[in-house]
Parts: structure tokens; sequence; C-alpha cells
């Protein structure tokens, strides 16, 4: 088991010292195996070992030691759980606690400058109707006020996703025809060259065409704009037994390790005049249809996002 978990074959391990595998503190040297010696064992000790890829798996260590006849100890039994599903479980209930506090404050503010847009809006539309003969700056200033009143709106509509004051409306989509029509949205530079592997006949979801509509523009937009004009965006499907995976494949710069742990995080951004909201909002549309959002990906090698969706079963299923 320890070598299925690590990476390792049996050879490279025997006779090894077992502080090769850990991180840190071995609970086998120092106070800990004192600890260890005079109460016979211990419980539910974390620590984090290390695979032989270098990848980092929290463990869940309990440990007694065997004694022979005179007490004396003569071998110590350890046993490790390894914890990265719970480790992940309760992040993704911490995120989730998160975006539900968010939630509550953005419907709140989300009503209320609502409120305020809705007058501003009738104060230009008056103001235009007043001033059809006015000149071309005060015009033009017209326009830049609606023009910003509108991209207001818009970031309104992003934050009430939190407080989930939108209901979906389920109805059965053509998930092949949802994706080509969301490429067809984005504005994609001419260097920039979209490859879609689909079957010609995916299989049935039940789905908020508008609020799928903006995950899937919103991820091409990323990846349109991570590739900074040039680059291939792969496109393709594949089918499990329960549900769809639906994978948006970049040939762009890749993702820092370091941002990896937070890109769903609400208002991270690593483009400037980005809000910080969009893959936060996705993964809050996706979970609500039963589904998840994942990133995959590598600095210098570009990125792989794969958004999984429930499939209708078939009644005689």
């Amino acid at each position: 088991a320890t070598c299925q978990l690590m990476g390792y074959e049996e050879k490279e391990l025997i006779a090894k010292p077992v502080q090769e595998l850990l991180q840190e503190e071995s609970p086998f040297t120092g106070a800990r195996l004192e600890a260890l010696a005079k109460d016979d064992y211990f419980k539910n000790c974390e620590l984090t070992c290390v695979s032989k890829m270098k990848i980092e798996i929290p463990v869940l260590f309990s440990a007694s030691v065997m004694r022979g006849e005179e007490g004396e100890i003569i071998a110590t039994v350890a046993v490790g759980k390894d914890m990265r599903e719970l480790k992940n479980l309760r992040e993704r209930l911490i995120h989730s606690e998160k975006l539900a506090a968010i939630g509550e404050i953005s419907g709140i503010i989300g009503h209320e400058f609502r409120n305020q847009l809705g007058v501003m809006i009738n104060s230009i539309y008056f103001l235009k109707m007043k001033l059809q003969d006015a000149d071309e700056k005060t015009k033009r200033h017209l326009e830049i006020l609606e023009g910003e009143i509108t991209e207001t709106n818009k970031f309104i509509e992003t934050i009430s996703t939190f407080a989930k004051t939108k209901q979906l409306e389920l109805k059965e989509l053509d998930l092949k025809k949802l994706l080509l029509a969301s490429v067809q949205k984005v504005k994609i530079p001419q260097k920039v060259y979209v490859v879609t592997h689909l079957d010609k006949v995916l299989p049935k979801i039940k789905a908020d065409e508008i609020q799928l509509t903006r995950v899937f523009i919103n991820i091409i937009l990323n990846a349109v704009e991570a590739m900074d004009g040039e680059g291939r965006l792969t496109i393709k499907a594949l089918c499990w037994a329960d549900y769809l995976s639906i994978l948006f494949e970049d040939t762009g710069p890749g993702i820092k390790e370091e941002d990896k742990k937070v890109i769903f995080e609400p208002f991270f951004s690593t483009k400037a005049p980005s809000r910080g909201l969009g893959l936060t909002a996705c993964s809050v549309i996706l979970e609500a249809h039963g589904g998840s959002i994942n990133i995959e990906s590598e600095a210098g090698k570009g990125t792989t996002v794969i958004v999984r969706l429930p499939i209708i079963k078939e009644k005689n299923e």
C-alpha cells in the first residue's frame, strides 16, 4: 500500500530510514518517539509525506509499539491514511462558506445599486431627449455615462450570482450547439485557432441556457486572452457513466503553481483591469447544476479547464 501511494518499488524502500518519506520531523524520532515509547501508541498525527515524484501527500498517522516478553520494544507498527480527498472536501467547504458570506453582502449591495442605477438611466434618457441639439462633446459624455452604467449593471449581474438570487431555469439542451454558439459570441483574434472535437450527438443535459452560456463564454474568453493573440484552443467532450466532461485546452503560458490555489477565489485576477469574479461565478453556476470546474496547468505548458456536468439518465437505465 505504501509503494502504491508513494510511487516507489518495494526494493527502493526496504531498509531505508522512514524519515526519507516525510517532509517534517518523523514521529519515530526525538520527542515524539519518546512519547510513543512511554504511552505505547499515538493516534491521528497529521504529517506530510513526499512521493517519489516530489508530490506532497497529507497523511494521518497512527502508531503503536510491539514489546517482547521482558517489555522491551522490538518493533513499531504504523498506519498512514491518505488525507487528500478529505483535505479537498474541507477546502471546498471553506470556499463554499466564503462564497455564501459574500452572497449575503452582494445581494444587499446589488439591490441598492440597481435602484440607484435605475434613477441614473432614467435621468440620462431624459437628458438625451432634451439635448438632441447639443454639441458633439455633450453627446459623447452622455454616451460615456450610459456605457459606464451598462458595465456597472454587468458587474452587479455577476455578483448577484453569489447571492443565488436567480433560480435556475432548467431545460433539455443540445450541448454541442450551445458550445459552438458560445464560441461565436467571443471575438477571436485572427491568429488564434479554435478546434472542436465533438461527437455528432452528445448525451442530453438539463441546464440553464443563459447561465451555462455565461460559463462557456467566460472560459473561452480567458483562454483567448491568455494566448495574447496567437495560439490554439481545443474544445472536446468526453462521456463517462453519469456525467460529461468538457475540456478547454489552450496553448497559453499556463498558470503559476501559487496562483492555482487561489484561481477560484473571488476578486483574484492576474489581469489588471479584471474584477476577478469570472471563474468564481463559473464555479457557483456549475455547482448549482450539480457539476464542477477544475483546472490543470503548468507554467509554460498551457492550461486545460475541465467542466463536468451530469447527464440525463434514460428511464430504462
